[in-house]
């Protein structure tokens, strides 16, 4: 007697016990999110530029403080929208990987980053450079390889993406050109400081904050890439639909 068309074979690639959590809906969102940062980012930077001649008449005592602050009155409210996305961002990208990391095990992967840790490397990943968020996007992509059975470990010796290497590298030199610049606040600004840091950022140093800019949306569209990439992935080794 024929085996039915989807039947998988005890200790085949797709079988597994215990719950499996989606992550697809998850994804959508992020997804969702991404775009608007994208388009927020975009928003943010164009008025940055256009800020640049108020700056320079602000730092030459043309106009007054009071002028400057309210021509930055669009540049705060964007700023906020970016800010909000982010946050909102991180928590559905800590979700996220947290069922990952869940259902990795339930798939009988032996992981190094288990549910617990997802949250403290999205958290404070910045503080490592992104670095702890590369090893876990790379043990998440090795690890949902859907043709390794449950108990196989040969997934480890698995090449990783190219796009979750492509977002690190952005990611690091977004950082870099920060640092470099003294660029360490939100957006490239000093948003939180007086008057006159945020008009020395869009005045003296008004080309490395496009280019952070820009590299932060380089980044973002390559975390794109990641999370659908990855969600494809890891949603058919999991067997989800």
């Amino acid at each position: 007697m024929r085996p039915p068309p989807d039947y998988v074979a005890f200790g085949g690639p797709r079988t597994f016990g215990g719950r499996i959590h989606d992550i697809g809906r998850i994804a959508r969102a992020i997804f969702v999110l991404q775009l608007v940062s994208i388009g927020s980012g975009i928003a943010v930077l164009v008025v940055q530029v256009g800020l640049k001649a108020k700056a320079d008449d602000f730092i030459a005592n043309t106009i007054t403080a009071k002028t400057f602050e309210d021509a930055l009155a669009p540049f705060a409210a964007m700023s906020l929208i970016v800010g909000f996305t982010s946050i909102a961002l991180l928590v559905l990208q800590i979700l996220w990987s947290y069922r990952i990391a869940a259902n990795l095990l339930t798939l009988g992967r032996s992981v190094v980053w288990k549910r617990g840790l997802t949250i403290v490397v999205w958290l404070l990943g910045g503080c490592t450079l992104s670095i702890i968020n590369l090893l876990m996007l790379q043990e998440h992509w090795k690890a949902s390889d859907p043709d390794i059975a449950p108990g196989d470990t040969s997934w480890k010796a698995r090449p990783t993406a190219p796009v979750i290497i492509g977002w690190f590298v952005v990611s690091l030199v977004q950082i870099a050109v920060g640092v470099v610049s003294g660029i360490r606040t939100f957006s490239g600004v000093n948003v939180g400081s007086n008057t006159n840091d945020v008009a020395a950022s869009l005045s003296d140093r008004l080309g490395l904050v496009v280019t952070s800019s820009l590299l932060g949306l380089l980044a973002t569209a390559a975390m794109i890439l990641v999370v659908r990439q990855l969600t494809a992935r890891h949603t058919q080794a999991t067997s989800q639909q």
